[in-house]
């Protein structure tokens, strides 16, 4: 697409729910977001010099001239900002980059060219969006419509490019919350769950820090649609980890429909959320091959704390807001990554949530526990053979102790090695391993 050159505008309406959210705009990128951009010198006289200058707000929109620096800005110190931009030094949020324009001139950029290339190129190397647009359709050779949810919407139906008939997804009720914290009384924000079908006697939202259990879990190739309501003041980038989303469009808390911006289309790892608005992504994480092994992510839900302890939780259920008790436990949390902002003073206050790809129910139990393992005692030997329900093996690991009494001492490794896979539950995994020559009399034995 052209963008023409635009400086920033925002949202005048005093009508419109969104007022003063950025309106119009150039290239608009937030935090970890990325374009692939052509600038065409080709008409620029030969010694010139070109600035690529920002003009966003910070913080976005709601703006604070403390965080808006460049050459000669007051000083701020009083108020808590900066001192006055010295000519030549930082820091400078708005002059990002000077270039400077030599040589002869070259002929235009062949644009059209280009945009005959484009939809050919997104079909072959892009795997295909989970729901359809009309954009999409020159890269597939077919004529699509738009299909986008609404503020009531609590599933979308779609019909699949290439398919020959619709499919429902219920949407997944997300947010994004801001309060303040107790220690400091810092405005902070958090991501969580919003509960469908509530009134104003209810609270809608469910505020979650990263140590609560996890509430995004996904099977691989599962098409998820999330709704995120945000309910704060910031616009936030909100990057999902090692997976892309597809934006479908967002809506205003007034229902009005808005579709992405042109250079939003197709996927994305990282999605601006604006004030007073929902942003529904579709998502679909395919787990690659690889010649390797990955373990499960097995921690307890807080690393910072004792395990058996539980004031640091919500203690809500994020679905019906009822309480509940969480205890810091060992978890699997699969193959874990997180979906974040990406305003690195909110990623740092704990505006991150756990998202789980795989099996995150079984756990590898100690040997004590009931119905986990066999062990043959034999003259010099011991057969030892156990299954679990981690969804992901890497290896085995054995270990022993002296004496009687629960596992609460120091262990030793006795023998490592892979695992092999037997037929039966997907997910399952037997070993076995055989421990010639080894004293069984006042020990005791776990994987």
């Amino acid at each position: 697409m052209v963008l023409p050159n635009t400086p920033i505008g925002y949202v005048y309406n005093r009508r419109d729910i969104t007022v003063l959210n950025v309106s119009t705009h150039t290239l608009f990128l937030g935090p970890a977001e990325r374009a692939d951009v052509i600038i065409d010198f080709s008409k620029v006289p030969a010694g010139s010099k070109i600035i690529l200058y920002n003009d966003a707000p910070a913080p976005v929109p709601g703006f604070d001239p403390r965080l808006d620096y460049y050459k000669g800005d007051p000083d701020l110190t009083s108020t808590g900002g900066a001192p006055t931009t010295k000519n030549g030094l930082g820091p400078n949020t708005r002059t990002i980059m000077q270039f400077r324009v030599s040589g002869p001139h070259s002929p235009a950029f062949n644009l059209n060219k280009l945009k005959a290339a484009l939809p050919a190129a997104f079909a072959a190397s892009q795997p295909v969006p989970v729901v359809s647009e009309a954009a999409y359709g020159p890269a597939y050779g077919t004529t699509l419509t738009n299909t986008y949810a609404r503020i009531e919407s609590q599933s979308l139906t779609y019909t699949p490019i290439g398919a020959g008939s619709p499919t429902t997804v219920q949407l997944t009720p997300k947010a994004i919350h801001e309060l303040f914290e107790i220690n400091y009384g810092r405005m902070n924000s958090v991501l969580g769950t919003e509960l469908p079908f509530t009134n104003f006697l209810n609270q809608t939202t469910i505020p979650l820090a990263h140590v609560d259990p996890a509430t995004e879990i996904i099977n691989n190739n599962e098409v998820q649609i999330w709704k995120i309501v945000h309910n704060g003041v910031d616009t936030h980038a909100i990057h999902f980890h090692l997976f892309n989303v597809q934006l479908i469009n967002r809506i205003g808390w007034d229902g009005a429909v808005k579709p992405p911006d042109p250079n939003e289309l197709g996927w994305k790892d990282t999605v601006r959320m604006n004030p007073l608005e929902v942003a529904v992504v579709a998502l679909m994480p395919s787990v690659p091959k690889l010649p390797f092994s990955i373990p499960d992510s097995v921690r307890l839900y807080d690393p910072t704390n004792l395990q058996g302890t539980s004031g640091q939780f919500m203690g809500v259920d994020p679905y019906t807001n009822n309480p509940i008790n969480v205890t810091n436990d060992m978890t699997n949390f699969g193959w874990e990554y997180v979906w974040q902002c990406h305003l690195l003073g909110h990623e740092e206050n704990d505006m991150m949530r756990s998202v789980t790809i795989g099996n995150v129910t079984g756990y590898l139990t100690p040997l004590t526990g009931p119905g986990d393992q066999t062990a043959a005692v034999g003259a010099g030997q011991i057969n030892l053979s156990w299954t679990d329900n981690s969804s992901i093996e890497t290896g085995y690991r054995i270990e022993r102790a002296t004496g009687a009494g629960a596992f609460d001492r120091s262990w030793s490794p006795m023998r490592s090695g892979r695992w092999t896979e037997v037929s039966g539950r997907e997910g399952m995994r037997k070993g076995s391993s055989l421990l010639g020559n080894e004293d069984c009399s006042s020990k005791s034995l776990r994987h």
